[in-house]
């Protein structure tokens, strides 16, 4: 069965449940050395300090603290993103700040004119827009000369060891699927350059995630990654649990054995800056 992108989107982001379940397991069981949001905040800031950031595909806000610890109060900040949950989430955590907005929007149809932020940032939702270099050239539009372009992805392949054993899992029960595709394929650490509309620094780190009991790992796959891995096979969502079972079986023969469970992955940024010759 083909995976359904839209319908992975429709459980996974459609509010913001899956998301903070998602954002709170790499802040406790994270092995990436630094916030990530910080270290893109920092690195942009050494190259132009902006007056005002575009963050599409805001999610539940994690850039936007980011940007408000490191730059200040001043800096406006407008985060857009598709989902209505994921909105209301973005609305919660910036009211209060006169500053900051959230508007529910499309990546592929900005609703700005051209030259009308200092950073376009898309953090970690590429590879879930239908038309990515669309995304990426509206995101290069709207930008003003020298501002920066800021794309933030993992690797192709993220978290292999518990993608593995969802594919392990699911042979096991008759369902023969080989590696389980990641939508991180569509636009990684390893393909990213071909889509951005210049030549791009990239910035890259360790990441994924240790895990010292099952629960935690069986709570991340909950959130969005056995559901896209039941559907690749085109086993029935009534499996779903008796799949995470079988995972956590093997997740904890793991701990068992070594005293914790590693997922290990890498994420980075690519950083464009905008000069005046460039051009999509």
């Amino acid at each position: 069965m083909r995976f359904d992108e839209a319908d992975f989107l429709a459980k996974a982001y459609g509010d913001a449940q899956g998301l903070s379940v998602r954002t709170q397991t790499h802040r406790r069981y994270g092995i990436q050395p630094h916030d990530i949001f910080a270290t893109i905040t920092s690195e942009a800031a050494r190259r132009r300090h902006p007056a005002a950031v575009l963050d599409i595909g805001a999610g539940t806000g994690s850039w936007y603290h980011a940007v408000r610890r490191l730059l200040g109060p001043s800096v406006r900040y407008v985060g857009l993103d598709r989902s209505e949950g994921m909105v209301a989430r973005l609305e919660a955590e910036v009211g209060g700040d006169p500053n900051a907005q959230a508007l529910l929007g499309d990546a592929q149809s900005l609703p700005w004119p051209d030259g009308s932020f200092d950073w376009a940032g898309l953090h970690f939702m590429l590879y879930h827009v239908p038309d990515i270099r669309l995304a990426l050239a509206e995101a290069w539009r709207v930008l003003r000369p020298e501002g920066l372009l800021l794309a933030t992805t993992t690797t192709e392949r993220p978290y292999k060891a518990l993608f593995d054993l969802m594919a392990q899992s699911l042979t096991s029960l008759g369902y023969r699927i080989g590696e389980i595709a990641s939508p991180a394929m569509r636009f990684s650490l390893e393909n990213g350059a071909n889509f951005t509309p210049a030549p791009p620094e990239l910035l890259s780190f360790p990441a994924g995630f240790r895990f010292d009991a099952v629960e935690p790992a069986l709570l991340f796959l909950s959130s969005g990654p056995i559901d896209a891995a039941l559907d690749q096979a085109g086993a029935p969502t009534s499996l779903r649990e008796r799949v995470l079972t079988e995972v956590g079986k093997r997740i904890d023969m793991v701990i068992t054995r070594d005293g914790s469970f590693l997922a290990a992955s890498r994420s980075g940024f690519f950083v464009v800056r905008k000069c005046e010759r460039s051009e999509v």
